[in-house]
């Protein structure tokens, strides 16, 4: 069986009051590319990639996906304690907003030139 009927069907429980023409874009996307991932697996959140979280036996970098914002946020505290420690002290307040962007902006800073 495939998992599209699924997918329409958890498509369909969110917007019950819509028939299936005007189902929304991201649930015809999901259903023709993301079939085997669902509406909640595309909706998780945080939706984070980082490379700093993770790395493998050899101390190389692993992109990953930041399970959730706790989990972010202690690694980045505790990154900001190492700063701290060696530099002037900088005292953030690390909110969800302020995750996400640092999180895109080390992607960027990781990109080659």
């Amino acid at each position: 069986m495939s998992l599209v009927a699924p997918l329409f069907c958890a498509c369909a429980h969110s917007y019950p009051h819509l028939t299936p023409p005007h189902v929304p874009f991201t649930c015809s996307v999901t259903k023709k590319y993301f079939e085997d991932v669902g509406m909640s697996g595309l909706e998780e959140r945080p939706l984070l990639f980082t490379s700093f979280m993770a790395s493998s036996a050899d101390d190389t970098p692993l992109y990953t996906q930041a399970a959730s914002y706790d989990a972010l946020k202690k690694v980045l505290e505790d990154k900001l304690n190492e700063y701290n420690e060696t530099n002037a002290v900088m005292e953030l307040v690390l909110f969800q907003q302020a995750l996400e962007h640092v999180t895109r902006i080390a992607r960027i800073i990781d990109q080659p030139r």
